[in-house]
């Protein structure tokens, strides 16, 4: 081998060994191998906005959103959504969830219906298989197809008259006015089904409605606000809720 006459000892032991690692490369690797690992596990996570919430508090934001899906309705048409809406023979046809699919982001859906036709009718079978996520309260044990989320359909109600209402109608107060509610499973309906909640269903709550949440039930007001009522409530006091001008006092609930 031809030595370098210039080289010292230094020089030669670099040259024999000219791709020897740095003696704290391990360490380096070990620390970049736990970042990675930090990085994958932070990527696995949820995020916030991923509905990976507990079911009580999705189960709300999607009572939340129907109650806001009707204002703007009512915004947009200058009156709430029907109940349900009836052929030339009375007969109904077509529930105020489907009405409101516009206005939960679900166009695509709506456009699939026939509003001439029933809601079961084999020409609505597309959407009659489809089950949109704010109709289902993840706790619920029934078919994706079926909801617990049902209008209150009663004379003096929300729904009951025979023409729309408008929020004008509301001399109680929106916030002191149920306008949906949480039934129990054993009523569940289809989600397209025309038919909600009528004053029986509503009376019927007590300690043996097979409710999806334990010890209360969630209720949309008027004004858009969603509250857990306690399955105990007084009928008398739930009957005052369901009314929307029944001069009932202002402070008739706090939950």
């Amino acid at each position: 081998m031809i030595e370098n006459p210039d080289a010292g000892p230094d020089q030669e032991d670099s040259i024999a060994a000219p791709n020897r690692w740095p003696e704290f490369s391990f360490w380096k690797l070990l620390i970049c191998g736990c970042f990675a690992v930090l990085l994958v596990a932070a990527m696995l996570l949820p995020s916030s906005n991923d509905n990976r919430s507990p079911p009580r508090t999705v189960c709300k934001n999607n009572l939340r959103q129907l109650c806001l899906a009707i204002y703007n309705f009512e915004t947009e048409h200058g009156k709430l959504p029907p109940a349900f809406t009836v052929d030339v023979e009375g007969n109904r046809l077509h529930s105020w969830r489907t009405l409101i699919l516009p206005f939960i982001e679900e166009t695509a859906l709506f456009e699939t219906i026939d509003l001439s036709k029933p809601w079961d009718d084999p020409v609505n079978a597309k959407a009659h298989e489809s089950s949109p996520d704010l109709f289902r309260c993840p706790s619920s044990k029934t078919p994706s197809t079926l909801t617990t989320y049902l209008a209150i359909v009663v004379p003096d109600g929300s729904f009951g008259s025979e023409a729309p209402r408008t929020f004008s109608d509301f001399t109680d107060g929106t916030s002191q006015t149920l306008m949906l509610i949480e039934v129990g499973q054993e009523h569940a309906v289809h989600w397209m089904s025309p038919y909600d909640a009528d004053e029986k269903i509503i009376a019927s709550i007590g300690p043996e409605t097979k409710l999806a949440h334990v010890g209360s039930f969630q209720a949309g007001y008027a004004d858009g606000s969603v509250h857990n009522v306690p399955i105990d409530v007084s009928p008398t006091l739930l009957r005052k809720l369901i009314t929307v001008a029944g001069d009932d006092p202002d402070d008739r609930i706090n939950f």
